[in-house]
């Protein structure tokens, strides 16, 4: 058995809550603050993953790569 995800915890809270009448419990909010803390981290690991993309990306251009996909917004499938 594996965790929930960031998604799924949220999402079990929305539908826990949905036509709930008794308010938020100490679960939902434990629920929201760990899905919190896992996107705090998720979010350090895609911005580190997005600069070394873009680094990788400016090797290749400055090696002499003519195009690299998704550089050029005017860019269309042949």
């Amino acid at each position: 058995e594996t965790s929930p995800s960031i998604s799924g915890r949220i999402g079990m809270i929305g539908y826990q809550l949905y036509s709930n009448t008794t308010g938020v419990t100490e679960t939902m909010k434990k629920n929201k603050k760990t899905a919190e803390v896992a996107y705090e981290e998720f979010r350090l690991e895609l911005d580190n993953f997005i600069i070394k993309t873009k680094l990788l990306e400016q090797k290749l251009k400055d090696a002499g790569v003519p195009y690299i996909m998704g550089q050029d917004e005017q860019w269309k499938e042949d």
